[in-house]
């Protein structure tokens, strides 16, 4: 807290225009940032995800006594035309906006960056918040350049790229940023992983399907993994060893093909499951619900249940 509104130890960080806040999943960061807007500083939150945009609202909602329509919904071109057709009093009503990368990347395509510019100077915004800050890392640049605000705060559990060429450039951005960086792997972790090494016995026509003349296809890989039989018993086992200790489980696969017959053989070992399974895809046209994720086991891919994605009750089955 005394890092973001730059006070304390931290009161050199009073006027800096940026700061990083890279602490692990669960740590706070949303709970804190809320806390550093609820005194009194107008801000924008910008995600990378619709459904982020959601959890963002929930959590303002939960935290905070600002009523839903104090908290504006950026969302396509009327909405931004419709703020910029509000007088100084109706602009004021709203204490927090939220928008996506994409929203503002399309309106900025369609009408010019320096509506952008424009944008933030007529919604008298002093904080701007970029959630999971290492992705859309040349939209946010963009944004960056084109508004101008008192304090800019990046949120991110890992605040780097995983393309080498790409970090490098990343690193540059944020060199001279200051971060604050609270997660201790020894006394604070929150991710235990577990790798669990075995041999598919992939037959040399598997190996070609997988690794086509362009290079390793993780799609290919996936269908690969879906429909094979070792790899089937090596997920019976792990979930039976989550079952046994009476866990919640969340199950990624690559792809909606994958998610299905993953759930197949799940069945086949387990049909008194059937009830307890939830679908957090577009798997054989599902519709996702947030009620998918409160079954007991969930299917997902990581573009549907990926990062910034609330899931309660997830179980940790290794303690130490």
């Amino acid at each position: 807290m005394q890092f973001i509104v730059g006070c304390g130890k931290y009161a050199h960080l009073k006027n800096a225009p940026q700061i990083v806040c890279e602490n692990p999943t669960g740590s706070g960061k949303t709970y804190v940032t809320v806390w550093a807007i609820c005194t009194g500083i107008r801000a924008i939150i910008i995600t990378s995800n619709n459904n982020w945009l959601d959890q963002w609202n929930e959590r303002i909602m939960e935290y905070t006594p600002l009523a839903e329509n104090q908290i504006y919904r950026i969302g396509g071109k009327g909405s931004i035309n419709k703020l910029f057709a509000m007088n100084d009093t109706e602009i004021l009503r709203n204490k927090i906006f939220l928008a996506s990368h994409q929203t503002l990347n399309a309106y900025a395509e369609s009408e010019g960056w320096d509506k952008i510019e424009l944008l933030f100077k007529k919604l008298l915004i002093s904080l701007k918040v970029y959630d999971e800050a290492h992705l859309y890392f040349a939209s946010m640049a963009r944004i960056d350049y084109h508004s101008n605000t008192f304090k800019t705060l990046y949120l991110s559990a890992s605040m780097a790229r995983s393309e080498s060429q790409q970090n490098a450039i990343f690193n540059q951005y944020f060199k001279n940023v200051p971060k604050i960086e609270m997660f201790d792997p020894y006394s604070d972790p929150h991710v235990y992983y577990w790798p669990v090494l075995f041999n598919s016995h992939p037959t040399p026509n598997d190996i070609r399907k997988i690794n086509p003349y362009a290079g390793f296809s993780i799609a290919n890989y996936a269908n690969y993994a879906s429909t094979n039989e070792w790899i089937g018993k090596i997920l019976i086992i792990l979930l039976r060893q989550c079952l046994n200790c009476n866990a919640k489980v969340l199950i990624y696969a690559h792809t909606n093909n994958a998610i299905l017959t993953f759930i197949d053989i799940v069945l086949s070992h387990y049909p008194y499951l059937k009830d307890d399974i939830g679908i957090y895809s577009t798997a054989n046209g599902h519709k996702k619900e947030p009620k998918d994720l409160a079954n007991k086991i969930i299917f997902s891919t990581i573009k549907s249940a990926g990062a910034a994605s609330d899931i309660y009750d997830l179980f940790n089955v290794i303690k130490r």
